[in-house]
Order: C-alpha cells, then sequence, then structure tokens
C-alpha cells in the first residue's frame, strides 16, 4: 500500500504486509494499537504513542520513537529499527528483541526497564541506557541482510 501525506492512527490497526507512506506516520490510542506484520517505510518521522507489536522492519527517513505502552516482538523472529537521517528512541518496558538498530546520522536513546537486545546498536551516539539493559549476540540469521556477512565499519 502507498499513501500520500501524514497518517494518524488512534484506534488501533494491523497492518499485512508493506506500507509505504509519504509522510509522518503517528499512532495512539489503547493496545494494541498497532500490529506490524510487514515493512513500514516512511518519508518522514514515526511515532509509537503506545503499544507496538513489531514482526517485520521500520524504516523511516526521519525519526522513530517508541514511547509509552511496551514494544512486543518475537525474539525469534529479528527486526529492524533504520532510522535514515534521525533518532531513534525507546522508551517501553519489558522489551525483548533481536536484530539491528541503526541510526548513523543520529542517536539511540533506550530509557525503558527491563530490556534485553540481541543483535547490533549502531548510531552516531548511542545514550540513555537504563541499568538493566541486557545487549547480546544474536545466534539468529538476519534474513533482511542479504549478500556479505559481515560490515565493515570505517571513519
Amino acid at each position: 500500500m502507498y499513501v500520500t501525506g501524514n497518517v494518524n492512527v488512534s484506534n488501533g490497526v494491523v497492518i499485512n504486509g508493506d506500507v509505504y507512506i509519504d509522510g509522518n506516520f503517528t499512532v495512539n490510542g489503547g493496545a494494541p494499537v498497532c500490529v506490524l506484520n510487514g515493512n513500514l517505510y516512511v518519508n518522514g518521522n514515526i511515532n509509537f504513542n503506545n503499544s507496538v507489536e513489531v514482526y517485520g522492519c521500520v524504516f523511516a527517513t526521519g525519526s522513530i520513537t517508541f514511547q509509552g505502552g511496551s514494544m512486543k516482538v518475537n525474539p525469534s523472529i529479528p527486526i529492524c529499527v533504520y532510522s535514515q537521517n534521525g533518532s531513534i528512541s525507546i522508551g517501553t518496558a519489558a522489551t525483548e528483541t533481536t536484530g539491528i538498530l541503526y541510526a548513523p546520522k543520529g542517536s539511540i536513546s533506550i530509557a525503558g526497564g527491563t530490556t534485553k537486545f540481541n543483535g547490533s546498536i549502531i548510531a552516531d551516539k548511542v545514550m540513555g541506557i537504563p541499568a538493566d539493559l541486557i545487549v547480546g549476540e544474536s545466534s539468529i540469521d538476519l534474513p533482511f541482510l542479504k549478500g556479505v556477512p559481515y560490515v565493515h565499519l570505517v571513519r
């Protein structure tokens, strides 16, 4: 699906498949607000302001915010959260995630409690790490990374 303009959801949405939005994407309301069974591509900012279930990848040219409620993911299914030019902020509690958080031109802030992340966190700055954050290596293949199985980081 392709949408032109800003999208605001307040009563919950289930997304099956890929969605392209040329504008900002904001989700508010009761739980679960957004269930993502696919990939979300946004030419703008993404704001999940309550509970979200992610079973796919989240891409934005701007910033991505997970705030309030919880971010529910299946730890055996890797996710990719990619901000091209902005930052990624995770302020949800009790999350176990496998995958990649990538914000090469921004910061990644993790402020929720009881957070376990298996995979890679790559950003210009990583901040706001809670005392009970566990970061581990993922033993799960990341199907969205095709080609060379490694990355050279050069500055």
